[in-house]
């Protein structure tokens, strides 16, 4: 996965929930009825959780990819890398 997609994909992840919770707090303060802002805020529930979730993936894909260097820096060997490779 190039750096550029997860860029794109972390990007709009974050939009959705921050316009979401801007969104939700709008209607909060536009509104008295609780039909209006439960909608709101389920859909800005709906924003963090696709958030967490491509974190959790981005995270997990760099995570895979750099195996190597975290498991050699975990076990104190800086010489691993070099003889695997």
């Amino acid at each position: 996965m190039g750096k550029q997609l997860r860029k794109l994909i972390l990007g709009l992840a974050v939009l959705a929930f921050v316009s979401a919770w801007i969104s939700a707090v709008a209607t909060f303060i536009a509104t008295d009825d609780v039909a209006p802002i439960t909608i709101s805020v389920t859909l800005a529930a709906f924003a963090t959780e696709a958030l967490i979730w491509a974190l959790a993936i981005l995270a997990g894909w760099s995570v895979f990819a750099n195996r190597k260097t975290l498991f050699a820096r975990l076990t104190g060997r800086k010489s691993a890398i070099s003889e695997e490779d």
